[in-house]
């Protein structure tokens, strides 16, 4: 009894075999309507995909050989006119360069010294922003041991780190666009093959 109970229930009424059939042939007749259009359609948008993909990997290539290119004409030049770029771009770094990596020193030094997070512990903190601002810190004595405390000094000089690290931070960045532009005009020789007209200029 329990198969014949599960056959009955998915054989259902006559209706719902009527209502079957007719689904079965409504489908049958879409699908063979709309399949044809369809594939075409799916055809064409992965012949447009296939198109795409494969110009995007000719200009990545072409992209990839003109930059290899250009990097070995620039390797061509005669060696007098790399030894003066090399002198040149050896003074930009030996000037502005260090100029920058200073000021990236002292803005991470002012960073550390408006954020205790940074260490370990408040006593490392402290003898830290000692030695970058020796009046932030008072000397407090207790019996035979020696701590810091924050001055009453320290909100003044807390307010010069800040406006300092805001000023160095936006000479900062005009530094390196400088440093940058720099580089580019000493090393416009180099393309005296790769681009004549612009290394003339």
């Amino acid at each position: 009894m329990h198969g014949v109970l599960r056959l009955q229930a998915i054989a259902g009424t006559a209706a719902d075999r009527q209502a079957a059939q007719d689904e079965r042939t409504t489908s049958a007749d879409v699908l063979a309507k709309e399949q044809p259009k369809l594939t075409a359609k799916i055809a064409e948008l992965q012949s447009r995909l296939e198109t795409m993909q494969r110009d995007a990997r000719l200009s990545q290539k072409r992209a990839e050989d003109q930059f290899e290119a250009v990097r070995q004409l620039r390797e061509l030049v005669p060696q007098h006119i790399r030894d003066s770029v090399n002198h040149a771009v050896s003074a930009i770094s030996n000037t502005l360069g260090r100029a920058i990596g200073d000021a990236g020193v002292r803005v991470n030094e002012l960073q550390c010294c408006l954020d205790p997070s940074r260490y370990r512990n408040e006593t490392a903190y402290l003898e830290s922003l000692r030695r970058s601002f020796r009046d932030a810190i008072v000397d407090h004595i207790e019996g035979r041991s020696l701590s810091f405390r924050l001055s009453p000094e320290w909100p003044t000089i807390r307010s010069a780190i800040v406006t300092e690290l805001a000023e160095l931070q936006s000479r900062l960045v005009d530094m390196r666009a400088e440093h940058a532009a720099a580089i580019e005009a000493a090393e416009r020789p180099l393309s005296f093959y790769s681009d004549p007209q612009r290394s003339e200029v």
